[in-house]
């Protein structure tokens, strides 16, 4: 006792002569990192939460910024690095999740970064995310972090600044089993609060405990409530030592029909199977791929590879059981199986073996039946990134159940997409009926459930409701403006007008926008000395005009009838009065100017630059804020147009002919992007929405990738990425199977980078 006495003083009153140090640091202007027990403890049983603070202070507020960023999409933050002596004694619990390559995760995360000043900014952290003690002992913790970065203003901006903290002391002693016994207790009530709070409480204290009692309660309770706790347990399970205990538990838990089993549990239990098998890890990856030759990483995702092919039969076996418990299986329990066999299946290759034959009909069949017992998660899920697999007639009712009681928002747009792929007549009639009510959502600006074909028969019905909206309710009017202006004939440009010589091209949130854009494809003349009416009377208020946005002369061009329009474009690109209009002009021509518009965009570019030339501090400055963005307007414009290709050799001249140093940045990260040979990339967001990425061209759909793809010219060596999320897998090989045809058709040289 006297010993432990005697190690905490020295602890205690190292601390505060490090304390006074850092003090001290601090006033000479250098940031400092404070470490410190939580309540000045410093003895802690085994599976006790260690609670450590940060301490992060300068004495120059205006010179470094600090993150305080406490979580990460991928379980836990790195920024921070826990450095405890001695070694042998403890572990990292998630070592295994992080590095066998059988998990898949990213990072990121949204993060305040304020300025640093002298009464600093503290961060509360649990060491046990980081370290697990597996035998009592003494040991000394330091943290070192790059939490603290240049502020903007300082000339190395973003660079960060990697400090080191003090050493403090801590006495780990064996727990008492009371006390953990008391431990599992009170975890198990807080588990059954209907407040999340109390409840995730009471998960992580099991995660951390680490005894075969918390283990068990942690598989019991895996995927019983959907409320965030299994993400606890997931990293409970994966940080004890009692790997075997827990796959035996999570094997007897698997056969109870009544548990619902989602793709973490079954993932994780094929996992600890695999791991008790090969215990040795993969060789440690390096922390930046950037830094090592391609052959070298090649190697190690063609190590990731086998690890994933061997571990596939695993996956495949916790399937195969818990398939054959369907029978006994009802509601959640039963729609939670057919899900996770589903996702994890598909992952594994599993239904290409004769135990799964005629697995996906049986899912389509009996799915819909239980669709509505899943958690909200697993249900957008299905409808978002597994909608072919359990597309049936049988979902349509389930579909209108969840339309109806959908708040009106994005997430009516995004059903009446579904119910429009099994009854179009259906999901016409909903927009109808909504268009009737006169009170518009925002499923207008979603989709193409009215196909782009001009509807005469619903022109009365939005004349009808504009009006009632111009009178009451003014927001309104862009829902029945986007809709007159994608279908709507030449029958009512004159009532349009009139509609919009009421409201010009500033009420109705954007309605007069796509109003004129109606016009101008009905009534070209009009709506031209309407945009020119526009522009005089900023003149004549000495002001600049704000500019067509939405772009007025974009949403008429993309119907085709463009000729007039896109030489409207080039005159308005070519003032030298308004730069706004000159900027107008030079976004429309990048949506859909065709090549005549190219060499102009070059021409009113370099007039630009002449004008700019020598003059970057002038032109970063406030009153010619509208100057620089006509500048990268058209930059951008030569850059990313649709109607042509800028290659390499056209960015680099581009790249003369920028004035400030962002906009040569800019331009130089688009050269990169041929370094290697022009990549595609392409985001999944559900099973038919797709982000494609293509050298330094970006779209948000797919099909507007071929026509671009189109320009290049034959034996181009084009990089295809795709994705490694069990989610998004399955549309990303879909994908790349339709962009190897193209490149076969077109003869261009795909090389396909699989991300392991």
């Amino acid at each position: 006792m006297k010993r432990a006495r005697l190690i905490w003083l020295i602890g205690m009153s190292g601390l505060l002569l490090i304390s006074q140090h850092a003090q001290n640091s601090a006033l000479a202007g250098q940031p400092t990192l404070t470490l410190r027990i939580a309540e000045n403890r410093t003895r802690f049983q085994m599976g006790e939460i260690v609670p450590i603070v940060l301490k992060f202070a300068s004495d120059d507020p205006g010179r470094y910024s600090i993150d305080l960023a406490n979580y990460d999409r991928s379980g836990r933050m790195d920024i921070d690095k826990f450095h405890l002596t001695p070694k042998p004694g403890w572990s990292d619990p998630l070592a295994f999740y992080y590095e066998s390559g059988l998990f898949a995760f990213m990072g990121g995360g949204i993060r305040a970064v304020p300025p640093l000043g002298p009464a600093g900014q503290e961060i509360d952290l649990n060491l046990n995310e980081w370290v697990r003690f597996d035998r009592p002992g003494h040991y000394s913790l330091s943290v070192s972090s790059d939490r603290v970065i240049m502020d903007k203003k300082e000339k190395s901006f973003g660079r960060k600044v990697e400090l080191t903290s003090n050493v403090v002391e801590l006495e780990i002693v064996p727990a008492d089993e009371k006390w953990a016994s008391e431990q599992v207790a009170i975890a198990a009530t807080e588990l059954r609060s209907t407040n999340r709070e109390v409840a995730m409480r009471g998960a992580r204290t099991m995660r951390f405990l680490g005894t075969k009692n918390a283990a068990a309660l942690m598989v019991e309770q895996y995927n019983r409530v959907d409320d965030g706790r299994d993400g606890e347990f997931e990293f409970g399970l994966l940080g004890s030592a009692h790997r075997e205990f827990i796959a035996g538990e999570m094997r007897n838990e698997l056969e109870r029909a009544d548990h619902p089993i989602d793709s973490s549990f079954v993932h994780l239990l094929a996992a600890l199977a695999f791991e008790l098998d090969h215990p040795d890890p993969l060789p440690e990856l390096p922390q930046r791929t950037d830094v090592i030759d391609d052959a070298a990483l090649k190697q190690i995702r063609s190590q990731m590879k086998e690890r994933k092919n061997a571990f596939n039969p695993y996956l495949t076996e916790t399937l195969s059981k818990l398939a054959s418990t369907i029978p006994q299986r009802k509601g959640r329990a039963l729609a939670q199986a057919y899900t996770t066999i589903l996702k994890e299946g598909s992952e594994a290759g599993t239904f290409e073996t004769p135990a799964f034959a005629g697995f996906r009909e049986e899912v389509r069949n009996e799915l819909p039946t239980v669709f509505s017992t899943l958690p909200k998660g697993d249900q957008d899920s299905l409808l978002a990134f597994w909608w072919s697999d359990i597309r049936s007639d049988a979902m349509l009712p389930v579909l209108m159940a969840k339309y109806k009681a959908a708040p009106r928002d994005f997430i009516r747009g995004e059903l009446i997409q579904l119910i429009a792929d099994l009854n179009p007549q259906q999901a016409r009639d909903l927009l109808l009926d909504d268009l009737e009510g006169g009170e518009p959502s925002l499923l207008y600006d979603q989709g193409d459930v009215f196909g782009k074909a001009p509807l005469p028969d619903l022109e009365d019905t939005l004349l009808r409701n504009m009006r009632k909206a111009e009178e009451s309710q003014p927001s309104g009017m862009r829902a029945y403006a986007i809709l007159i202006e994608r279908h709507a004939t030449a029958r009512i440009s004159p009532q349009v007008e009139a509609i919009y010589g009421r409201i010009g091209n500033s009420e109705g949130d954007g309605a007069g926008a796509f109003l004129l854009a109606y016009l101008l494809r009905t009534d070209f003349d009009y709506a031209r000395r309407a945009i020119e009416e526009q522009d005089g009377l900023c003149r004549q208020t000495d002001t600049l005009c704000s500019g067509l946005a939405p772009n007025v002369l974009a949403m008429a061009m993309a119907h085709g009838e463009s000729d007039r329009i896109e030489d409207l474009a080039i005159a308005r690109m070519q003032s030298e009065d308004d730069p706004i209009v000159a900027r107008d002009g030079a976004e429309a021509l990048k949506e859909h100017g065709t090549t005549k518009a190219e060499a102009v965009l070059w021409k009113r570019l370099e007039l630009w630059h002449e004008r700019w030339s020598g003059e970057e501090e002038l032109l970063g400055r406030e009153e010619n804020r509208v100057e620089a963005n006509l500048g990268r307007a058209l930059i951008e414009a030569i850059a990313k147009g649709n109607g042509w290709l800028a290659d390499a050799s056209k960015l680099r001249r581009l790249e003369s002919l920028c004035i400030s140093t962002e906009q040569r940045e800019e331009v130089k990260q688009m050269e990169a992007a041929w370094k290697d040979g022009p990549k595609l990339e392409i985001i999944v967001f559900s099973h038919n929405d797709f982000w494609p990425h293509l050298a330094q061209y970006e779209y948000q759909t797919l099909e507007s990738i071929w026509p671009k793809l189109a320009q290049f010219p034959s034996a181009t060596v084009l990089r295809f990425s795709t994705s490694s999320d069990v989610n998004e897998r399955k549309q990303a090989v879909a994908i790349g199977a339709r962009v190897e045809q193209f490149a076969k058709e077109h003869q261009l040289l795909l090389e396909v980078e699989t991300e392991e």
